[in-house]
């Protein structure tokens, strides 16, 4: 796991300030795949189809389209090919969906949520792992 761990990192290090989303696939057979898509999307089911069930995925949103947390189609890419884990990394964030353990970083009261930019989807994530039993959280990267 610390050799995943490294390889996924040293992507996201790499990658976080792209102009256009990428992502690191890593299958259960042990196979490593990079995607390359476009300013807002990336395609790791178009790509590689079936193959990507179960596997460990990361991938960057460039900063003009980042909602600093996984959009709702990561989200469904996750339920979908039932992933172990699912990174993302931004400018500003990297957060993580797992099926490992279900933990949660601590829901927010609705009066502490701003009209930031970068709390809504956020929120809005957490209520989604909270329901389905699924480990999410968000870290801010160093720079």
């Amino acid at each position: 796991l610390a050799k995943i761990d490294q390889m996924l990192t040293s992507f996201e290090a790499e990658n976080r300030d792209a102009e256009y989303e990428k992502a690191l696939v890593i299958l259960q057979d042990g196979n490593v795949y990079e995607c390359h898509g476009t300013a807002q999307s990336v395609y790791p089911d178009a790509d590689l189809g079936d193959k990507i069930k179960g596997s460990i995925i990361t991938h960057n949103h460039p900063a003009e389209y980042t909602e600093y947390s996984f959009s709702d189609l990561d989200c469904g890419l996750f339920e979908e090919f039932e992933l172990q884990v699912l990174r993302g990394v931004d400018k500003r964030y990297g957060y993580e969906l797992t099926r490992l353990h279900n933990e949660v970083d601590e829901l927010k009261s609705i009066f502490e949520i701003t009209e930031s930019d970068d709390e809504a989807q956020h929120e809005m994530v957490k209520g989604w792992a909270v329901k389905r039993g699924y480990g999410y959280s968000r870290r801010l990267m160093d720079d």
